[in-house]
This record gives C-alpha cells, sequence and structure tokens, in this order.
C-alpha cells in the first residue's frame, strides 16, 4: 500500500480498492518489528502513519507536532491554574501509535498515563513501548476501562467526527475527567473549509454543502467515502464548540486558532463542579 500523498489519493477514488489495500499493507506490517529514529524517542510501530516518511523533514515534523502537543497541554494546565505537578492521571484519547504518548510521558509517569485508541493494535504497542496504561475504544464512546483524570488530551478526534458522535464524545469527556480537570482538545474552523483538497480529493465537491450546514448549525461534516463507519471531516465555530461544551460541564478557557501543526484550532476546556 503506498504510502506517498499523490497515490494514496489516486487510490481513493476506488474506496473498495483502497480499503482492501490499506487492509492488507496494515496486516502485512503488523509482523514487523517497530523500528527507532534518529530524533524521535522511543520505538516507532511501522504502521504508524502520523510519521509520512523516513527523510530529515518528515522525522522532524512528528517529533515537533508531539512537542508541541505537550507544550500546550502545559500551558492549557497553567490557564486553569494547575501545574504538571499535581496531574496524577493524564488521558491520551485517539493516541495512535505514541505521536503525542512518547513526550508526554516525560512529563506524567508513566503508569499514570492511559492511552485509549479504536486500534487496539495502536493500543497494545504504546502499552510495550511506554509502558502506559492502555484502554479499548469504540465508536460509540463508553466509558469501559477508563479512569479519572485531572488532564486529557485529544488531538485530530473531534476534527473527524459527526455532530452525534461529538456530543457522545464530550459526554464521555465529562465523565472521565475530575471537577476542576482539563480538556484540550483539536478542532477545524471555517477557515479550513478553504482547504479541503489538502484532506481528502472528494472534499471540494462537498464545499457548497459544508459551508450552509456551518452557516445553519456551526457544526459541518462530510464522511469519507474511502473509510467505513462514521469517520470523515467535521468542521465547527468556536460558538457551537463553546455551546456544546457547556452543555457537558465545561467552561472554555481559550481557543487558539490553528494552534496546533498550524492548521487545527486548540481548545482549552476545564470541568466544572
Amino acid at each position: 500500500m503506498p504510502t506517498d500523498r499523490p497515490t494514496a489519493d489516486v487510490l481513493k477514488r476506488w474506496p473498495a480498492l483502497y480499503r482492501a489495500g490499506r487492509w492488507a499493507w496494515v496486516r502485512s506490517r503488523r509482523q514487523l518489528p517497530p523500528y527507532r529514529l534518529e530524533g524521535i524517542p522511543g520505538p516507532v510501530h511501522r504502521n504508524d502513519l502520523m510519521l509520512g516518511g523516513t527523510d530529515p523533514d518528515a522525522i522532524t515534523h512528528y517529533r515537533r507536532v508531539g512537542e508541541e502537543a505537550v507544550e500546550l497541554i502545559g500551558e492549557s494546565l497553567a490557564t486553569a491554574g494547575r501545574s504538571w505537578a499535581d496531574v496524577d492521571g493524564a488521558l491520551d484519547f485517539a493516541a495512535g501509535y505514541g505521536r503525542v504518548t512518547r513526550h508526554l510521558v516525560t512529563k506524567v509517569a508513566p503508569g499514570d498515563v492511559t492511552v485509549t485508541d479504536i486500534d487496539a493494535d495502536a493500543v497494545r504497542f504504546c502499552v510495550r513501548a511506554f509502558g502506559v496504561v492502555g484502554a479499548g475504544s469504540d465508536p460509540s464512546f463508553r466509558r469501559g476501562s477508563l479512569r479519572s483524570y485531572d488532564v486529557a488530551w485529544s488531538g485530530s478526534l473531534a476534527t473527524h467526527l459527526p455532530a452525534e458522535a461529538w456530543r457522545a464524545w464530550l459526554h464521555l469527556m465529562a465523565e472521565v475527567i475530575r471537577p476542576g480537570g482539563v480538556l484540550v482538545f483539536t478542532t477545524h474552523d471555517v477557515e479550513r473549509l478553504g482547504h479541503l483538497a489538502e484532506y481528502d480529493p472528494a472534499a471540494p465537491a462537498e464545499e457548497a454543502r459544508l459551508r450552509a450546514e456551518i452557516a445553519a448549525t456551526g457544526h459541518a461534516y462530510m464522511r469519507y467515502p474511502h473509510h467505513k463507519g462514521e469517520y470523515g471531516l467535521a468542521f465547527q465555530t468556536p460558538e457551537r464548540t463553546a455551546t456544546d461544551a457547556a452543555e457537558h460541564g465545561f467552561a472554555v478557557l481559550s481557543h487558539r486558532t490553528r494552534g496546533w501543526d498550524g492548521h487545527q484550532d486548540v481548545v482549552v476546556c476545564q470541568r466544572q463542579g
């Protein structure tokens, strides 16, 4: 399964072929040992698609985005009047293969960090590689084995959820984050509707509908045609984010436009009560 963006975009024009090829490619690479790359702390799984290659620029970008997330969490704790020192439970939600986790464990003891992801193989890898606690996840966002936490990070999750799933996820966060705890997550704002081709070759055809939807409701969503289930591109206004957060017991402390990796907004919330 080619990993370069132009080839992948071409294959996405035939969703069934893309899904079959990706499944076979991912399955075959599960049998390979992880590898180490200079500049990235800890082992890297062969299926970590957040790493866009092994050239210096790709390695630097992967490391920078992970480090930036942990810096944002630290700043968010300070905004809420908290600090790393009083965090005894941290959650990396939708952790993947540890792009952020590998840096988070330098701030919080690994045994106090929980990772969760719909990809069970990714969770197992993070547990083995970084000594963290693993928890399963599913599209319905049931609590399962999740504990209670002082801080939770979720990068590039709300950016892919339809409105109902986004609210279900907020409900789960309200269950697992302690009163006074901090939730940091990312969103796509309206400005990103002008860059749809960067996300998926089929997305520009949906621009008019997405703009109308976000104007009417504050939230817009398109499903990836090459992906099974409800997973795609989501956009929402800061006002919609704040309203939904408040309905689930969170106060938005800050909303930084394109604050993560130059294209996702960073939202900082504190659990009330």
